[in-house]
């Protein structure tokens, strides 16, 4: 016995109905499928832009620090080379000066200062020494000979001027055979005024 399907109403109405329905429920997919898709691709875009920004701050901090490290670099070199410069200036200054000691004091009042300062070198270091060697200054040697054979020479001590000249402004350096060594140049002597002739210097040419 066939069974057969009764179609009440209109056929086609039916049939219109039914594909509406089916149409209805294919663009709800479609349209579910579509906004699933857009906020996939947005969470990507979202992401991708994140990172993109995150890579460019990154980049960005990295360029200012090289950029300031390099300006701290720079600024370090102008400081130390305007020190440099500034240092320059006040030696040129302070060294002009002691060199135009000589002049200013004379000769004779010069001579005379080496003397005593040799003789006062000498008996310094006689006691624990047999042999005893001074070393003029460059620019002094003929002041400091003429000084040693004129100052009293301990006994049992031989005392000599060395052909050898020391660098320095002006003086002697003393040595003996134990390794004793007395340093006699100007730069020396005169230590504490220069450097307050070096502070002075500086003021009178760098004042702010």
């Amino acid at each position: 016995m066939s069974s057969q399907l009764r179609v009440f109403g209109d056929p086609e109405r039916l049939a219109e109905e039914v594909t509406s329905k089916v149409k209805e429920s294919l663009e709800n997919k479609v349209s579910s499928a579509i906004e699933a898709s857009r906020k996939i691709i947005e969470k990507a875009y979202s992401e991708a832009d994140r990172i993109v920004r995150e890579e460019v701050t990154r980049a960005l901090r990295l360029a200012r620090e090289q950029l300031e490290s390099y300006a701290a670099k720079r600024d370090v070199e102008l400081r130390k080379r305007l020190a440099s410069i500034k240092a320059e200036a006040v030696e040129s200054v302070v060294n002009e000066a002691l060199a135009k000691l000589k002049s200013r004091v004379g000769e004779e009042a010069y001579a005379r200062f080496i003397e005593r300062r040799l003789e006062e070198a000498v008996k310094t270091v006689a006691a624990t020494a047999k042999s005893i060697v001074i070393v003029p200054v460059e620019g002094d040697a003929q002041i400091v000979r003429s000084a040693a054979r004129r100052i009293a020479k301990p006994r049992g001590v031989s005392v000599s001027v060395s052909e050898e000249a020391a660098r320095g402004l002006g003086g002697f350096i003393v040595r003996t055979d134990t390794g004793l060594s007395l340093d006699y140049r100007l730069e020396v002597l005169l230590s504490t005024v220069i450097e307050e002739a070096r502070y002075r210097v500086a003021s009178l040419l760098f004042k702010e």
